[in-house]
């Protein structure tokens, strides 16, 4: 598993460097996008209970092409969350993504990626990989809306876990 996940963290990393390249070569309209949501996570019940959490993001994004049409870009968010039996916590997410287009028909699209990240704030700093789905529903030609879930791993020195949540996103998004 350990194997697994470093070689998803080097097909990211390589997959971000040729995109920024490929990136400031092109000189299209619309290939930057911007988007403001809110996020939620769901807790699998654990010995502290269920936990909860909810949260605020801003996602700055650049069109690339490596193997389909694509997306990288930075994330970050603020959030809260709450564990029956457990201490309440304010946290911060600022993450790398790598995400392509796996197909679109009409105005909706689905789209599957991964991030790289860290959580931050009044608990212990986390160092998180991720894969993610995303669908997509064009409003206009540079509007839309989204919903992603993510399924995190914890990653440290000594081993990688999962965290037993699933993180949910709801956004719109502008492209310019």
């Amino acid at each position: 598993m350990k194997h697994i996940i470093k070689t998803v963290l080097g097909v990211l990393a390589a997959a971000a460097l040729l995109a920024t390249t490929s990136a400031f070569a092109q000189t299209n309209s619309d290939l930057w996008s911007l988007s403001v949501g809110g996020n939620g996570t769901i807790g699998v019940p654990s010995h502290a209970g269920a936990t909860i959490g909810a949260g605020l993001g801003l996602e700055v994004g650049h069109k690339d092409y490596i193997f389909s049409p694509g997306e990288f870009g930075v994330r970050q968010s603020i959030g809260y969350s709450s564990a029956l039996q457990a201490n309440n916590q304010w946290g911060f997410n600022t993450k790398l993504y790598q995400d392509w287009r796996i197909v679109r028909a009409g105005n909706l699209e689905l789209d599957l990626g991964g991030n790289v990240g860290a959580t931050y704030g009044n608990t212990p700093l986390a160092l998180t990989v991720s894969p993610e789905a995303t669908a997509r529903l064009w409003l206009l030609k540079n509007v839309n809306t989204f919903v992603r879930a993510e399924y995190p791993f914890q990653w440290n020195s000594e081993n990688i876990r999962q965290q037993r949540q699933i993180p949910l996103t709801a956004a719109l998004q502008f492209t310019f």
